[in-house]
């Protein structure tokens, strides 16, 4: 096992990233890159600006994440004076960038992907898994991932407008293989469609509570939130070795979900994960904490050091 690899043609020098929903803004971006990460994905980013739900929105026990952030994002005005600054900003640092977007029709979509493509971000991330966007009626809107002629038109869309980008495209859990197989088909049908799928968005709809029965997290959205953190880790791996097994070989994979240790890394690149990326373990304190970073890739790189010494004394 490599500690780097080519994802999507570019050389990362170790293959762990930060997945999106740590760096919304230029700012935090630099904070994000003292990290020894081989890659960064900015973002979620919306065609308007979004703010956090009112209340409490993440909360992290050691085992497992719960959160209703709502995609918050400071919106396409924001992106279009600072995406190309983050882009260069990461290269400078030796770091590849992906730019996640997200929306609620095809048009955003396309109105997003075009502003990563002149930003000349490393890959644009087509979010169609977030389950945190409620209307002002408090009704949840459509998961896209559980679409798959919405996923299609969508990324069919994207591609037109973006045809020598690298594309990928985030799922939230598939619990249904049948539904997976029926998306994982368009691609197999179509390959020049997306380049990656990243694999897996939070648990959606899980609903905790506090002792006394109260919501945990913001009555806003009725208490309902995604799960992620260690405790969803053996779903993303079932996840990575389903799409692993559906997928041509030309599409790669980002594993995520979970992700708080060297070994985790180990074990999504064993279930067919080219690369992998973390998210709750980097903001478990509610800041970006590089040094979470530094310790998983500390911990794969010796088990990859170690694993490769033992090979050599065989």
């Amino acid at each position: 096992m490599d500690i780097g690899v080519y994802l999507m043609g570019r050389k990362l020098d170790v293959r762990i990233m930060i997945g999106a929903g740590v760096c919304k803004t230029f700012e935090e971006l630099v904070t994000a890159t003292k990290s020894p990460c081989g890659g960064i994905v900015g973002g979620s980013g919306t065609v308007d600006e979004r703010w956090v739900h009112e209340g409490e929105t993440f909360h992290w026990n050691g085992y497992r994440s719960v959160n209703s952030l709502g995609l918050p994002n400071p919106g396409l005005r924001y992106y279009f004076e600072h995406l190309k600054l983050m882009v260069n900003h990461a290269h400078d640092h030796g770091k590849a960038f992906h730019f996640s977007i997200a929306g609620n029709t095809a048009d955003e979509f396309v109105t997003m992907a075009e502003l990563a493509r002149d930003a000349k971000v490393d890959c644009i991330e087509v979010n169609l898994g977030c389950p945190n966007i409620w209307s002002v009626d408090r009704r949840q809107q459509q998961i896209l991932t559980y679409q798959p002629w919405s996923v299609y038109n969508i990324l069919t869309s994207i591609r037109e407008e973006a045809p020598k980008v690298q594309i990928s495209a985030k799922f939230s859990p598939h619990f249904d293989r049948s539904l997976l197989e029926e998306t994982a088909l368009l691609f197999r049908k179509e390959p020049e469609l997306i380049n990656a799928v990243v694999v897996m968005n939070t648990v959606p709809n899980v609903r905790p509570l506090k002792p006394n029965g109260s919501l945990l997290l913001v009555p806003e959205v009725n208490g309902y939130c995604g799960l992620g953190g260690p405790a969803i880790m053996e779903i993303g791996l079932g996840q990575v070795a389903m799409w692993r097994s559906e997928l041509p070989r030309t599409v790669q994979i980002t594993g995520m979900g979970g992700v708080s240790s060297g070994q985790d890394v180990v074990d999504y690149v064993h279930a067919g994960a080219d690369a992998v990326a973390m998210t709750s373990f980097v903001i478990k304190s509610g800041d970006i904490d590089p040094g979470a970073v530094e310790r998983v890739v500390m911990e794969f790189v010796d088990l990859v050091d170690k694993d490769n010494e033992s090979i050599k004394g065989v």
